[in-house]
């Protein structure tokens, strides 16, 4: 496909949430991470809750208005509506179906003070391709460009531009996907280094957790690890979820078999994201939740290994 005439398509342009830069956590080296904005899963834990809606928000941080109450005013559409908690501070409740019909973002462009931050801005592919090309030689030969989320294959045409871009530019690429898309295989020729999250090994529990299937997810990794391609396999380790020695051995039985490219790596929960949900105006589902100890992640780590995969952490 000829680079340049995908590139002036109308799905040059799309949304992404920001662009960040970080080492050996998204993929290999060093790397810029595109955070594009929404996600077709609907995780409990997810702890970039601002990528998740397929519109912009609000980021509302009362603290840094000397009239916190008053924030709900700066929403002409009355989104926002400002409470009290037990110990007397503000925090938000926005009524999200207002926020997905807004084009205005008025509430954003009337902060001055930086207390109602929008998540969310439309890009060109074009020009985020010619912005981080001048990075080349930091990404060097093993590091280069991550597209993340949110979901990239959420909006596959921007995804795709994206990535001839970048291998027209001759940069590396990764992608962290959750497997899910009937698209998936138009990315696969694109993508240096799959990352791909597996929620739940049972496909009930999955849908439960996620409200989708995991079978396209695991069709998916076998079709990645075909390339020969590393292959990054990550699970969140949430307790009392997906901790159990039962669901670990689940696990091991779907991705036991697949080629040596094939990785696992288990993500500890934690609550580092619980902030993001309460300057959304969301409540946190999983409050009750413990943050796994280093012993029983290593645990659960020892078990996938005595069934024979490879775990990444080692």
């Amino acid at each position: 496909m000829d680079v340049k005439c995908k590139l002036l398509t109308p799905s040059n342009r799309g949304w992404i949430v920001d662009v960040g830069w970080n080492s050996g956590q998204d993929g290999p080296g060093q790397r810029a991470v595109i955070y594009f904005k929404g996600c077709n899963f609907a995780c409990p834990w997810c702890a970039a809750p601002e990528t998740m809606a397929f519109y912009p928000e609000p980021l509302i941080r009362p603290e840094r208005c000397t009239e916190p109450e008053r924030l709900g005013e700066r929403c002409p559409l009355g989104a926002i509506d400002m409470k009290r908690d037990d110990a007397g501070s503000f925090y938000p409740a926005v009524n999200s179906a207002l926020c997905r019909d807004c084009r205005e973002h008025s509430c954003a462009s009337a902060s001055w003070d930086g207390a109602i931050q929008l998540a969310g801005r439309e890009v060109e592919a074009e020009e985020l391709v010619k912005h981080l090309s001048r990075y080349r030689a930091f990404f060097g030969s093993d590091g280069g460009v991550t597209l993340t989320g949110g979901e990239p294959t959420c909006r596959p045409d921007f995804a795709l531009v994206l990535l001839h871009g970048f291998k027209a530019e001759g940069i590396g690429t990764a992608v962290e996907s959750n497997g899910s898309s009937p698209r998936f295989a138009e990315f696969i020729p694109l993508i240096d280094h799959f990352i791909i999250d597996l929620k739940h090994p049972d496909d009930e529990q999955h849908h439960r957790l996620t409200r989708h299937s995991n079978t396209r997810t695991i069709a998916n990794i076998r079709a990645a690890a075909a390339t020969g391609r590393p292959v990054w396999v990550r699970m969140p380790l949430l307790p009392g979820i997906n901790d159990d020695a039962a669901t670990l051995h689940r696990l091991a039985d779907v991705l036991q078999g697949m080629p040596d490219n094939v990785a696992v790596e288990l993500l500890p929960y934690h609550q580092r994201g619980i902030c993001k949900w309460r300057l959304l105006g969301r409540d946190y589902a999983l409050n009750d939740i413990q943050v796994p100890s280093e012993k029983e992640h290593l645990a659960a780590e020892l078990l996938l290994r005595s069934r024979g995969l490879q775990v990444r952490g080692e």
